[in-house]
């Protein structure tokens, strides 16, 4: 008897070059880690520009200090 609630699929997936973009923007120096003021810094001139340059994807953690906080907020900008 199967116990077990996960199925297997037989159905291949998708390299993850298919999905992500080619260039992801890293928020890891949103922390204090590699600037004294995180907080300081022109986060909503920098996802501005980069959302201008075509930048559509992010990478962060929780892991990198108040940089969640700090794109969520110059994502929350009306530009």
């Amino acid at each position: 008897m199967n116990t077990s609630n996960t199925t297997t699929s037989t159905t291949p997936r998708p390299p993850l070059s298919s999905i992500l973009p080619p260039l992801i923007f890293g928020t890891a120096t949103f922390n204090s880690q590699y600037n004294t003021d995180p907080y300081a810094l022109d986060t909503v001139g920098l996802v501005k520009q980069a959302l201008e340059f075509g930048i559509r994807a992010f990478d962060t953690s929780p892991y990198y200090g108040p940089s969640e906080e700090l794109l969520g907020a110059a994502l929350n900008t009306d530009f």
